[in-house]
């Protein structure tokens, strides 16, 4: 599809070269050659001018970019972009033997161990569970029970994945037109890598497009929740009740503790957010924050002190 074709589709203003041929779409960390990404937000801005992408969707101009479908209503582009590209973004699987599977447990009819389903050897699939199509499950996998893995979902090796987990769900997106809500499509999918565990009730969301990524040995507590698009890289321990939005970068080795909301772009490797911390902008490398807003842990502590001190001498 060229990308005239689909500046047309959206009644867009399209700056560049109207006939590169687009063959797929993906997220801003992902995009390559001859694949089309979204410029949501303007924080979003500086990734997209480091993109391989060879188009953007934006909500404005953007410097350095060179060919763009400026739209009014990019969350409403997404979405009808996603539509546009729906078929050619199905992915399929190889198949795998010698899984243990509760006969209570719900293996979908087109996805079943002779048929798109892949299970590894020495899995145990507990009582309830229910798993959709194409989905891959690596070797010495535990499955507690009432889980639900979505379609697509990729589980790694020696994975735990505790009772009540729901992998692959939609995320959180919708635009607005004349005053009402219209969802976005999700069409991505979830992938979980080697040695990860994975709390009660936590929920993690399927890519709008793309996936979203835990990447190998992170450990999630219980009750975590992990919007669309979110990227974790290896060995990041999350405690319980913490909240990501979507389309957060997570470096290697960071800390999260509980209760803490996450609406950054990107957590540095080896960072520490406090619990109850409210993080709202980005985090360097190997710093500790805390505090709502979010900010050095040091500062946190002195107002803290201060707070106290002032009370005291007024009671």
């Amino acid at each position: 599809m060229i990308l005239a074709d689909i500046s047309s589709h959206l009644s867009g203003d399209l700056i560049g070269d109207s006939s590169v041929q687009i063959d797929h779409i993906n997220t801003l960390h992902e995009a390559k050659e001859g694949q089309l990404t979204f410029v949501l937000e303007k924080k979003y801005i500086s990734l997209a001018q480091q993109s391989s992408a060879s188009a953007f969707i934006t909500f404005k101009y953007i410097d350095g970019l060179a060919n763009q479908i400026i739209i009014k209503n990019p969350k409403k582009a997404l979405s009808q972009v996603i539509l546009l590209f729906k078929k050619s973004i199905t992915e399929s699987y190889t198949k795998k033997h010698n899984a243990i599977i509760s006969q209570t447990s719900t293996i979908s009819t087109t996805a079943n161990l002779d048929e798109g389903c892949s299970v590894g050897n020495n899995s145990i699939i507990s009582h309830l569970v229910t798993i959709g199509k194409n989905c891959i499950i690596g070797n010495d996998v535990m499955i507690y029970p009432n889980v639900t893995l979505y379609d697509n979902t990729i589980i790694g090796n020696h994975v735990i994945i505790h009772s009540g987990a729901v992998i692959g769900s939609d995320g959180f997106g919708y635009y607005q037109d004349a005053n009402q809500w219209f969802k976005v499509p999700h069409i991505g999918y979830v992938q979980i890598d080697d040695h990860v565990e994975i709390g009660a009730n936590t929920c993690i969301d399927r890519g709008c497009i793309g996936l979203t990524h835990i990447m190998s040995g992170c450990k999630i507590d219980n009750l975590v929740h992990i919007a669309h698009n979110t990227i974790i890289e290896p060995h990041v321990a999350v405690a319980a009740q913490v909240g990501f939005t979507g389309s957060t970068r997570i470096g290697d080795h960071v800390i999260i503790g509980g209760q803490a909301g996450i609406d950054a772009n990107h957590i540095g490797s080896h960072a520490v957010i406090a619990g109850k911390a409210g993080v709202t902008k980005d985090v360097s490398e190997n710093e500790m924050v805390s505090g709502f807003p979010a900010w050095s842990h040091k500062k946190e502590l002195k107002k803290q002190a201060f707070i106290r001190h002032l009370m005291r001498s007024h009671i």
